[in-house]
């Protein structure tokens, strides 16, 4: 992936966490990008044997009701490969060989032959974006043996791209533990003698409470123009900016706060 296709697709996986649909987009660039047949992002039970996806995309029907009786057989060497399911390590079919050393550690498997190989799927990359107490969240790209496995640029660009996933995840589970709190929390919010917005990490605008909606429909200082907090004034939006950043609290994503 170049410099620009990173980007993209690191903006779109943090607009993902604070909308789930935005997914479809961050699935359509991974896609680009790799050059896969298939890409899924799921949670795995592996108490239970089971999977909840997130979202799926290039699986027909058929294999992804099957995945679960495919996936969870005792010769899937993927299951048996605990290291290489550590969050934030990155694995590849390769690596899968390299740690059992049997070049045909998983195309002997029920999973392969029953699952991948129908499909055309031969080359898979992915990682564990979270694990706790036998669920984990896994991120896997698939495709076809004509494009090769993935090479060591590949690899390196799919590291960056999960270290910004991992943190859009902590972005999305904090965001679902304040919606949690619910009306509750919006009512204490509207109580409060002064205009009140929440931002996610790239300027949005989250929710705000009654006071800073009537506010930023008059436009008076601020505004909201494509969902995020601006200036009305030009001057002054080169100083909000700034203002916001020191609050943010994730240097790494300040180059795309920008509204």
């Amino acid at each position: 992936m170049n410099q620009q296709q990173i980007s993209l697709l690191t903006e779109a996986i943090y607009d993902a966490a604070v909308d789930p649909a935005g997914w479809s987009e961050a699935m359509t660039l991974l896609k680009q990008g790799f050059r896969t047949g298939a890409e899924t992002f799921y949670f795995l039970d592996y108490n239970k044997g089971s999977m909840k996806p997130i979202h799926i995309d290039g699986i027909s029907p058929y294999y992804f009701d099957c995945f679960e009786d495919r996936f969870f057989t005792d010769d899937n060497p993927c299951i048996h490969a605990e290291p290489l399911h550590r969050a934030g390590v990155v694995r590849t079919d390769q690596k899968l060989v390299e740690f059992f050393r049997d070049p045909q550690i998983l195309r002997r498997s029920q999973y392969y032959n029953d699952w991948m190989r129908p499909q055309n799927l031969e080359h898979t990359m992915g990682t564990t974006v979270l694990a706790e107490s036998g669920i984990v969240a896994n991120l896997t790209l698939l495709r076809a043996a004509d494009f090769g496995p993935f090479t060591a640029d590949e690899l390196e660009g799919f590291a960056v791209t999960c270290r910004h996933l991992r943190r859009a995840i902590r972005v999305a589970m904090r965001l679902e533990t304040v919606a949690a709190q619910g009306s509750l929390a919006l009512e204490a919010l509207d109580c409060l003698p002064y205009g009140a917005v929440f931002l996610d990490l790239q300027g949005k605008i989250i929710r705000c409470n009654a006071l800073a909606e009537t506010m930023l429909r008059g436009g008076d200082g601020l505004c909201m123009r494509n969902g995020r907090l601006i200036a009305t004034n030009v001057s002054e939006q080169r100083k909000l900016q700034p203002f916001l950043q020191q609050f943010a609290g994730d240097p790494a994503v300040e180059d795309r706060a920008t509204p």
